[in-house]
């Protein structure tokens, strides 16, 4: 008969070079320091198997590490720098959110460009926290995308490092997680199962629409300056390529929504992003910066080698590592079903 090996035999390895201390680089995206020709490069092919967004996306990969912490580069082709996330447009009937598939948890057009790294120690099939088409109990509500959820036991909790375009000015990604399915929450627009992020202390990035309806939405806030939205005097083609405006809005530079303050005209566009300041706490204790150029995004990326949370898993030998690429997509992405494995280097 067949042999059949462990996943964790036939998988790549990633090397983990070791440099000196103090010796590792700037994290803003670019990769120009001489540091990175250390790391051997990996390159790992995600494919995205959904009709509409077929085809394979290759990352290359790199990663160093100082004993204490670990540094990452990132790259992989993008033909447009997406950053226009449902925007909102004046209607005669009020404000409306531009989405196309977001009232099923499942936006394909209208939202930025993301990437998610997700560590585990369990080398089978992502960490063994996938659930196809699956409900953690019958009372909870099936997935409206249709395509399962996240969740595991406690015991295999699982790492999401999750980096999203518009929050790359903050200088770190977003830090989440696998674990237990939690029970739906009355009033809770999205269930997510496992999924969440881990806790903060401070900082957020917050969706400017007090609720959600696919006819109209109400404003949290509205520019102090009505001339911020000259940036946003039109949609752009979500697939065209390029550079795009980031629809986002700084909150300081905001007022809360009134009907008085609510004059304009029908047609007029706003971010739905408000950006109030990075994330403090164990929500923001991964370093990372993205840069676009000429058709690939660079994302550089440093977190300690130990787990500096309750929810986070230490990077050591043996760990298991995915990547998965989303192109202004919501919840689809690109996935590989062989994980890297980690190897470090010693001094």
């Amino acid at each position: 008969g067949a042999l059949l090996l462990p996943v964790a035999w036939i998988s790549p390895r990633l090397e983990i070079a070791h440099i000196a201390e103090g010796a590792g680089p700037e994290i803003d995206g670019v990769l120009d320091e001489s540091i990175w020709q250390r790391a051997a490069a990996q390159t790992v092919l995600t494919t995205r198997y959904d009709a509409d967004h077929g085809g394979d996306i290759p990352v290359e990969i790199r990663a160093l590490h100082d004993g204490a912490t670990v540094f990452m580069a990132l790259r992989w082709p993008d033909s447009t720098r997406s950053g226009a996330h449902l925007p909102l447009r004046k209607t005669a009937e009020g404000w409306q959110l531009v989405q196309q598939g977001f009232a099923q948890d499942d936006e394909q057009l209208w939202y930025e460009d993301k990437l998610a790294l997700m560590w585990a120690r369990s080398h089978g099939l992502a960490g063994d926290s996938f659930q196809h088409a699956r409900r953690p109990r019958d009372a909870d509500p099936a997935p409206r995308h249709g395509r399962g959820y996240h969740y595991t036991d406690e015991a295999g909790r699982v790492d999401v490092w999750h980096w999203k375009a518009l929050r790359n000015p903050l200088g770190t990604l977003d830090d989440s997680h696998f674990g237990a399915a939690l029970p739906p929450q009355p009033g809770q627009r999205r269930y997510t199962a496992g999924y969440r992020a881990d806790p903060a202390e401070a900082g957020a990035i917050v969706e400017n629409w007090q609720w959600f309806d696919a006819e109209r939405v109400l404003p949290r806030r509205l520019p102090r300056d009505p001339a911020q939205l000259a940036a946003f005097s039109e949609l752009p083609d979500p697939q065209a390529p390029g550079v795009q405006v980031d629809w986002s809005l700084e909150w300081a530079a905001t007022q809360p929504y009134a009907p008085e303050l609510d004059t304009y005209p029908v047609g007029t566009l706003m971010p739905s992003i408000l950006v109030r300041d990075h994330y403090e706490g164990d929500r923001g204790d991964v370093l990372a910066r993205a840069h676009w150029n000429e058709g690939y995004w660079q994302l550089e990326i440093a977190r300690s080698l130990a787990a500096p949370g309750a929810f986070d898993l230490p990077i050591e030998d043996g760990m298991a590592l995915w990547i998965a690429v989303f192109d202004h997509s919501q919840t689809r992405h690109s996935l590989h079903l062989r994980p890297l494995i980690v190897a470090l280097e010693r001094p």
